[in-house]
């Protein structure tokens, strides 16, 4: 993510009208992904007694193919998660060991003030599901299996 974030500041131009744009206008979005048990609402894979490990994930996208990043939240103990990086619209495909695999489609859009234009979430589709619409630039999706 530093590597994305150091590269997408080299473009920053400076221009005598708007100076230079602020470091937070080049974080990329991200979504925070949790896969849980549709009947308990217990975790799958990250919790200590998960029966999945974070090795049995697969994260692909329409984009990057299998090149993805995918960091692992665990500061709070009870709302652990997966984040990815979300550079571009594309569907991630995520499937965790044998369960079915699921698509999650992220539709970003570059917001158009006259200075230091950001990228934001436009919408997040969990399958043929809206998740939201607009929505946060660190949006929480929650897969049930």
């Amino acid at each position: 993510m530093l590597g994305s974030m150091t590269i997408m500041s080299c473009k920053t131009t400076v221009t005598s009208k708007c100076g230079p744009c602020p470091l937070i206008a080049f974080f990329p979005p991200t979504i925070d992904v949790r896969i849980v048990d549709k009947n308990s609402g217990a975790d799958l894979f990250l919790s200590p007694n998960s029966p999945y490990k974070i090795s049995d994930l697969k994260v692909s996208s329409s984009v990057d193919g299998d090149n993805i990043n995918v960091m692992v939240d665990s500061t709070d103990k009870a709302n652990r998660f997966v984040r990815i990086l979300a550079t571009a619209t594309q569907t991630f495909t995520i499937k965790l060991a044998s369960l079915s695999a699921d698509n999650v489609r992220v539709v970003l859009k570059t917001d158009s003030p006259k200075c230091c234009p950001t990228i934001k979430v436009s919408s997040i589709t969990l399958n043929t599901a809206p998740v939201c619409s607009p929505c946060s630039n660190s949006q929480a999706v929650i897969i049930e299996k």
